[in-house]
This record gives structure tokens, sequence and C-alpha cells, in this order.
């Protein structure tokens, strides 16, 4: 909430929260409305039904669905501020169909994550690349997370073992990244950067898979120039 504060001597730093809700938004832009004069520079609005980690809201909430919530979020700040601010959609954009889809419903741009894991560029082992080729959505599970949201990511031991509860997990905070984190004030769940960490490095049974829903699409690893290439249309798409 006191983001611009941060700010006030640096305006060339944009602010773009990421909500999944038009609460959020509500909250966002009244607060700093009142106490700032200051309105977001985008919106990065989550589809809580396919993004991969936090997914900001209850796995059986989903009231947030995007198709309704863009519309409302661009009524919402047209009617309270007369602006237009835009909106970037995350969440299930898998290729250039589902661009033009979020672009339809009044999107300005779209973020992807999922998908370029299994990139070459990608620096993460390349046994965390295949675990997202070798599995498909019916292996994406929701968990628990020290941030206290649940997230999404694929099923392993790991996994299994944070769902369950189980006694066996690591509770101690390597690195406090967080400004309120389960693990480290309550020794609950277990360390975030840690369990990251371990994944990217090749552990992807004792490690944290964050996945969005559309995993298990991507049948091969290829290039970053290639996957730019499917969401814009253009084969010729140039990667800077």
């Amino acid at each position: 909430m006191d983001l611009p504060a941060h700010t006030a001597n640096h305006p060339e730093v944009a602010l773009v929260p990421m909500v999944c809700g038009l609460d959020a938004v509500q909250t966002i832009c009244q607060t700093w409305h009142q106490r700032y004069d200051r309105l977001p520079d985008a919106l990065i609005v989550e589809n809580s039904q396919a993004v991969g980690g936090h997914i900001g809201t209850t796995c059986d909430d989903f009231k947030g669905q995007i198709e309704r919530l863009l519309p409302q979020i661009q009524d919402y700040l047209q009617t309270q501020f007369q602006v237009e601010i835009p909106l970037i959609a995350a969440g299930g954009v898998w290729d250039r169909a589902d661009v033009d889809r979020m672009l339809a419903l009044g999107a300005s741009g779209v973020q992807v994550g999922t998908r370029f894991i299994t990139t070459t560029e990608c620096d993460a082992d390349r046994r965390y690349k295949e675990a997202h080729l070798n599995t498909s959505s019916k292996d994406v599970v929701i968990l628990p997370s020290p941030v206290g949201k649940p997230a999404r990511a694929l099923r392993n031991a790991f996994a299994e073992k944070v769902i369950s509860g189980s006694a066996d997990l690591e509770r101690r905070c390597v690195a406090n990244c967080l400004e309120s984190c389960l693990c480290r004030d309550h020794r609950k769940t277990y360390c975030i950067l840690q369990s990251l960490a371990n994944a990217a490095a090749g552990d992807i049974e004792q490690g944290l898979l964050f996945s969005g829903a559309n995993v298990g699409r991507a049948e091969e690893i290829v290039s970053v120039a290639e996957v730019m290439a499917a969401l814009t249309g253009v084969r010729e798409a140039v990667v800077v």
C-alpha cells in the first residue's frame, strides 16, 4: 500500500501491482489516490484458474475469472478516475490465439511464464525443464505457501509432503526474503526460496516446481525466438 512513498523521488520508476480481483484494484487505487495522488502505471491481472505460482485467491474462489475481470477493471477505472491504465493479462497464455483473446477482452499486453521454462535459454537445470515436458495438467496441484496464499505447482514428493503437512519438511529460513513469512515467523510450511532453488538446480522431487495450468503442452525444448514467433505470429520475431 505504501509503494508510492518509496518512489516519490524516483518518478521514472513504474509501479505495476499484480491483482487477481476487482477488490484488490479498488483498494490499491483508492489508497494510492487518497494518500499519494497516484495511480498504478499498469496492472498485471492474474487469471487465477491458470496462473503458475501464487494465485492470490483460494483455489475454490474464482470470481476473478479473466473474461469478467478485465472488463470490470476497465469500467471501474473509467468510472471512478476517468483514466485508462494498461492491463497485462497473466495466466494461461500459451499461443497467439490466447494473446488475441486477451487483447480482445481489453488487455494491452500479456505476461507469459510457464512456456519459457522449456526454452534453451532458460537457465534452470535441464531436469527442471524435462519435468515440465514429461507431465500434464493432471499433475498440477494447489498447495499452501509461506506467503500465506495458495500456489499452483507440479506434483512431486515435496508437494505431497507440503499438502499433507508432513513433519519431515525443513522449516529453516535461509534468506529472510519475505516481509511476512509463515516459515520464518511461525516455523510453519517451508522456506520458499530454498525450495525454489532446489528445483531450479535439478532436484525435481524435493524442490518446489511452480507451474501454470498449461504445463504439458510443450513437446520439446526450443529457443526463445521460436516461442516469440508463436506468440506474435511473426516467424522472424527478433529477441533482444
